[in-house]
């Protein structure tokens, strides 16, 4: 198997875990998944990292150059969202009550394996490496 094909398999990979992995933490101590945050998005995403495995075991890899930043955009606009609905909920609630007593949910690791899926992604379609 050469680089390009187990690039492209990371990336899948990486992209499909990603959504199953903790993307927003409470300060209770909980966390959510992709899944439990942007249902759609997730599924999305879930499907794009399986289309680039089905394609990448075909060797049709000009269609990664689809999935690739098709996966970006999906997953950062999924970032944006949550990233805005903290945030917006962080200053409604900062008018309500004592700013200093409420912990706002915060981002977590979830969302770097989900980028790096995508990038991954990306990169084998731009890698050179001849199919084997």
């Amino acid at each position: 198997m050469n680089s390009k094909k187990v690039l492209g398999f990371v990336g899948a990979a990486l992209l499909m875990i990603g959504t199953l992995t903790p993307v927003v933490g409470f300060s209770d101590g909980s966390w959510r998944t992709y899944f439990g945050v942007e249902t759609k998005s997730a599924i999305l995403a879930m499907l794009i990292g399986y289309t680039s495995l089905v394609k990448i075991v075909k060797g049709k890899f000009m269609w990664l150059w689809a999935l690739g930043p098709f996966a970006l955009v999906v997953v950062g606009l999924g970032y944006a969202t949550i990233s805005n609905q903290i945030s917006r909920e962080e200053s409604e609630i900062a008018e309500i009550t004592d700013v200093g007593k409420y912990e706002s949910p915060e981002l977590l690791w979830g969302w770097f394996v989900l980028f790096l899926g995508a990038i991954l992604i990306t990169a084998c379609a731009a890698s050179k490496d001849k199919i084997s």
